[in-house]
């Protein structure tokens, strides 16, 4: 089973690793592009009222994360949709974008 949750301090190592192995592996060639400055402590980037950023954990690991940032007053961006390869498929993407819009 898969929990969707906030992010906690000690899940920022494995969302780091995450998303840098996706990025390397899948978008090498336009990893230039994309900042991750906000991955580097991503529970305070993503510490505003209006803001989330969620992990999917199953057995202690992190597979998944998404992260709302609020832009304007009214809006949001949505940010950080990652899935391990490995855990694609199963509806861990979907249960973390609609917790992402629930919030």
């Amino acid at each position: 089973m898969v929990e969707i949750r906030k992010i906690r301090p000690e899940d920022t190592s494995q969302v780091k690793a995450l998303i840098h192995r996706i990025m390397d592996e899948e978008f090498a060639g336009a990893k230039h592009v994309y900042t991750l400055q906000d991955i580097e402590n991503p529970g305070q980037y993503y510490g505003g009222a209006k803001d989330v950023f969620l992990v999917a954990e199953k057995d202690g690991q992190i597979v998944g994360t998404v992260a709302i940032k609020e832009d304007a007053p009214g809006t949001a961006l949505l940010r950080r949709v990652f899935v391990k390869k490995e855990y694609r498929g199963k509806g861990y993407g979907e249960k973390l974008l609609a917790k992402a819009i629930e919030f």
